[in-house]
């Protein structure tokens, strides 16, 4: 049985949330910083000098060597050979790569075979019910719309979708941030192939990877990586998100948002927050927009 939560919950959340996060420090070409910030990539390490090669190729002889090391009987026996613990050693190696391999995919087959039960119904599960038509997870395509707010003259536009089938689908979101008094935005965007699980009636837990782009002054391509949740707190409330990151240069730029999706099938109002973090520079702040699902 669904348990909902009171309105005035929902609302004082939403006010909580957009309220609190929009920050009141302006600075002047903070997207520059930001670009050159995200695109720095790491310091040339210097070469390590490799001394030269001895040219000496003489060795004592084998019976001279042998006789200047055989100072006490028992260092010049043979020691017995060890026989079988190179192949015992792989053997063990192999063994307990197997059960990682296997304790870590067999959830994520599980939770793939929850989701194609859960959109089409032909796994013949019982355990999932079948997803009815314009539910907030797992959805065949979905289009979000937000507007993010990170400082007096500093914002973004947000735009997402997706469509699949199950646990496979593909995504594309474009980012633009707009900064007054600057004439260059800064645009981030990235596609994405997905892996969408069902871990219970109410949860949804996925990955996602792909390729991005940075254009601002100039074009910096990267990749991405994410970790999408969605869970359904009744009927017309679910909680949302994602954690990841994108790489550029062999920088790390933090990319993460919290939502929460009030409103009934097929559509929702989401308010939230989201962090774009390079190493020195920030872009963070609350989001207002809708989603469509199908």
């Amino acid at each position: 049985m669904w348990k909902p939560i009171p309105h005035t919950f929902l609302l004082s959340l939403v006010v909580t949330v957009f309220m609190g996060g929009v920050s009141s420090n302006a600075a002047g070409g903070v997207l520059d910083d930001f670009e050159k910030d995200a695109t720095q990539g790491e310091g040339a390490t210097p070469k390590k000098s490799t001394p030269p090669a001895s040219t000496s190729t003489k060795s004592p002889p084998a019976d001279t060597a042998d006789d200047n090391k055989c100072t006490y009987v028992y260092e010049c026996t043979p020691k017995s050979p060890t026989l079988g613990t190179e192949g015992y050693t792989d053997y063990l190696f192999g063994s307990m790569i197997n059960d990682f391999m296997r304790w870590m995919f067999s959830p994520l087959i599980e939770i793939g075979e929850r989701s194609f039960q859960f959109a089409t119904g032909m796994m013949s599960r019982t355990d999932i019910p079948l997803r009815e038509e314009g539910d907030v997870l797992v959805p065949y395509a979905q289009f979000s719309l937000a507007r993010l707010y990170i400082a007096q003259g500093l914002g973004a536009s947000d735009v997402r979708t997706s469509a699949g089938v199950g646990p496979f689908a593909v995504g594309f979101r474009h980012n633009n941030y707009v900064e007054d008094g600057v004439i260059h935005n800064l645009t981030l965007r990235s596609w994405q192939l997905m892996y969408r699980g069902i871990v219970n009636e109410n949860l949804a837990l996925g990955f996602a990877f792909g390729g991005s782009d940075l254009v601002g002054n100039r074009t910096t391509k990267g990749v991405n990586f994410f970790i999408p949740f969605e869970y359904r707190i009744n009927r017309i409330a679910s909680l949302g998100g994602e954690v990841g990151a994108h790489t550029f240069n062999a920088t790390t730029v933090g990319d993460s948002r919290i939502e929460l999706r009030y409103g009934a099938r097929y559509a929702s109002m989401i308010v939230g927050y989201r962090w774009l973090d390079a190493p020195l520079v920030k872009l963070r702040g609350p989001l207002i927009g809708l989603s469509l699902y199908y």
